[in-house]
């Protein structure tokens, strides 16, 4: 598979950060509660939402490239490519 263009890239980043900040904004002010990790930071269902969100965005056009994200940890990649979620 030829590598994608780094303009493909950024559309991908954008469209996924965007569909994060909307999942995100859904639960604005709605007194939703937190939960702490083993490390003492917060989590939220709205972190967790969006962060499943923009993996399936970025693993659904780019299948074989990582992802490192704060609540799912890492998935490897097949391809030198690795998105920081």
């Amino acid at each position: 598979m030829p590598e994608p263009a780094l303009r493909d890239l950024l559309e991908l980043a954008v469209e996924a950060a965007l569909a994060g900040g909307r999942r995100t904004l859904a639960y604005f002010n709605r007194g939703e509660p937190v939960e702490w990790k083993a490390d003492g930071s917060p989590v939220t269902a709205a972190d967790r939402e969006a962060e499943a969100l923009m993996r399936r965005i970025i693993e659904g056009a780019f299948p074989g490239h990582g992802i490192l994200a704060e609540e799912g940890g890492e998935k490897p990649g097949r391809q030198p490519f690795r998105w920081i979620v």
